[in-house]
């Protein structure tokens, strides 16, 4: 069987503590073959500024889910910035970086981008000529003249168990209404987390006590899986399937939802749970 090169790798992330501990975990292991980070940055313009999208959450989904959103967004720059500070004047090494930094560590250029589906972007992927575009954590909507662009295809690792909860906030949701809470990754086509499924995987309940310590465990997980299905599709052995049609979107959870959940005793953030995002995992060497 004729295996496939994959040296030419683009990955679309946003800036967060998931794409922090994901990355960190993964670009050990490809760095050499990343050609391009894209850093999703929605801000200004139609999509507001970030303090009108703060605001918008608040309305929205209340004050604390908006907390949790903001340790996912903000809180960890302040941390790691600090305990950089600290491992210098102390002289230790500390394996926590930005994700700007990841990039300047492994020279892998980083660019920000408004809106992945524009003439230039487009222009600069054909300039790069991916094998492969690896989404992970990523907040825009592809169109077809961007994720049919690499020859490999793009795939996307979601943090959540599909078909079941596709969208952006599925280990509230998974959790909230006890279903699997897990990733997948699966082909990227014109729907919205509906592609065939390459990997799917759940974490045991009861790993974490919060939401955002289960979100540890996805991510922790997610970039081993990212590592084998990237080695499945290289040697040509990938399994894939279609998903079941007909499931909900989960959408950002409204007030009421997240106030049913805490009534329900659903902590969405423990400290010590956070903390154990600044302990980044390693995938083993082989």
């Amino acid at each position: 069987m004729q295996k496939n090169n994959i040296n030419n790798i683009v990955i679309f992330t946003i800036d967060s503590v998931f794409s922090t501990i994901y990355l960190q975990a993964l670009l050990p292991h490809i760095h050499k073959n990343v050609s391009l980070i894209c850093i999703s940055e929605r801000y200004g313009d139609k999509y507001g500024s970030l303090s009108d999208q703060v605001i918008e959450h608040i309305k929205d989904s209340g004050i604390k889910y908006s907390n949790y959103m903001a340790a996912i967004y903000l809180y960890h720059i302040p941390i790691i910035l600090i305990l950089n500070l600290i491992a210098k004047i102390f002289r230790f090494k500390h394996k926590n970086m930005l994700i700007t930094q990841m990039a300047k560590k492994y020279n892998i250029p980083l660019i920000k981008v408004n809106d992945v589906n524009n003439a230039e972007f487009k222009q600069k992927l054909n300039e790069i000529k991916p094998d492969i575009i690896v989404s992970a954590y990523f907040d825009q909507i592809m169109k077809e003249h961007i994720f049919a662009l690499p020859k490999l295809g793009t795939i996307n690792f979601h943090p959540g168990y599909l078909p079941d909860f596709p969208g952006p906030s599925a280990t509230f949701w998974a959790m909230k209404n006890q279903g699997s809470v897990g990733s997948t990754i699966h082909y990227v086509d014109a729907g919205i987390d509906t592609g065939n499924v390459i990997l799917r995987s759940s974490v045991e309940k009861g790993k974490a006590k919060s939401v955002i310590g289960m979100d540890y465990e996805v991510f922790s997980k997610g970039a081993e899986n990212t590592l084998t299905v990237l080695n499945a599709i290289e040697k040509n052995e990938v399994s894939q399937f279609s998903q079941e049609k007909g499931g909900n979107y989960y959408s950002f959870p409204k007030t009421k939802d997240v106030s049913d959940a805490i009534n329900n005793n659903l902590h969405l953030i423990k400290f010590w749970e956070y903390m154990r995002f600044f302990r980044a995992p390693r995938i083993n060497e082989t």
